[in-house]
Order: structure tokens, then sequence, then C-alpha cells
């Protein structure tokens, strides 16, 4: 599980600049760049920083144009609790801002409460990898592949600060996870944890299917 969080950076134009040539708000590489990772409640308690050009391993990396990314390590987080990702950034000499994003860490378990279940998680990122946020997943279970009308239950989760999500679901059972359009059916494996991406389509066998695809009971 990849724990990533970015920003977009844009470029300040100078004083008197603005016209019909002007370009405001197009993305821009910062001159500086650092980041802090500090406890919520006190941002002078550094648990994590890097910065463009340091000597750190982790430190802030390049996605695109304007748009840098910088991966928290797990290892230095407490389950439950708030954190704020602190960017400090030039994009003209001498004028430092700070911008400030606020995160509760919620690490994907290995191992599932129940010996009968599997965690089964993913990450939503956008086109240019930046995550996806507070975005509603729902999964629904179904007594068999054939009879995908005979739904057993369905639940919602919501991806975090960073895009991702999981669930603990029955082992061997079907499910169906839907993020707006797209929509995946899965046999769960007999596995402690798994990524949703590493589950092939189901497809029950010797299944007959009407015109659209779809399995008949």
């Amino acid at each position: 599980m990849q724990y990533r969080a970015s920003k977009k950076f844009v470029r300040i134009e100078a004083l008197g600049a603005y016209g019909q040539n002007g370009r405001v708000s197009d993305p821009a590489d910062p001159l500086e760049l650092e980041v802090r990772v500090t406890d919520a409640n006190d941002v002078e308690h550094v648990i994590e920083n890097g910065s463009i050009g340091g000597s750190r391993v982790n430190k802030p990396y390049r996605l695109a144009t304007g748009l840098w990314g910088f991966n928290p390590p797990p290892g230095f987080y407490e389950e439950g609790k708030t954190y704020t990702i602190n960017w400090r950034y030039m994009m003209t000499p001498g004028n430092l801002k700070v911008d400030r994003t606020n995160f509760v860490w919620n690490s994907t378990p290995t191992i599932p409460r129940e010996d009968t279940h599997c965690v089964v998680s993913g990450s939503l990122l956008g086109i240019e990898g930046t995550p996806k946020s507070d975005v509603l997943i729902t999964i629904e279970q179904y007594k068999d592949y054939v009879t995908l009308n005979h739904r057993l239950g369905t639940f919602e989760v919501v991806t975090d600060a960073f895009g991702n999500w999981f669930a603990e679901l029955e082992r061997n059972a079907i499910y169906r996870v839907l993020v707006g359009q797209y929509a995946k059916t899965v046999k769960i494996p007999a596995l402690n944890a798994v990524a949703l991406k590493d589950i092939p389509d189901y497809q029950a066998a010797d299944v007959r299917k009407d015109n659209y695809g779809y399995p008949l009971p």
C-alpha cells in the first residue's frame, strides 16, 4: 500500500504583469520546497521532513510541472492519530509560504480480525498520480455468480487522505466493488490480505449469458 500526499503549485505573476498577454495560475515548480510532517496539535514537533536537493532519502519528488508528491514513511505514525503535512515553499525569491493539510493515519491491516475473512485493499489515484480522497466505494455481496440479483448485503467505505481503502470480506464469497461507473466482480481468495487489482475478474465456468453479457439464471 502506498501513502502519497501531493500538492499543486501555480505561477505567481509580478505586479503589473496582468493584461491581454498575462498568464496567471499556470502550473509552475517552486524555487524551494520543504515538506514537514508534524503532530497536528504541535507543528513544532517535526516527525519527518524532506526538501528539494536535500540529503535525506525521503524527500519531495516531481510528478509533473507544478505537481509534487511526498511519501510519509508508515513506521513513524500511530494508528488513528491526526498529523499535519506542512508544505513550505517559495514561488518567488524571499517569499516563503506555508500550506497545511491534516490527515488521520489509518494503515491497512495485514491480518483480518476473523480468520474466515480476507483484507481486500485498493488505492485511487488520478491521471497525474494524485490521491483521490473521500471517494465513496460500494461493496455488494451476492449469493453466487449466476444469480447476481440475489444480493446478500451491501456496505460502503471511503478512501482516506492518500486515496487508500480496505474492507474485510468473507473468503470464497462473491462480491462486486463499485467506484462510480467502474464495477468489478470478484471471488475472495483464501488469503489474509490481497489488493483488489490482484484478484482476477470472476467468471464462473459454463455460465450462459444474455445478449448484453449478463449471466442467465
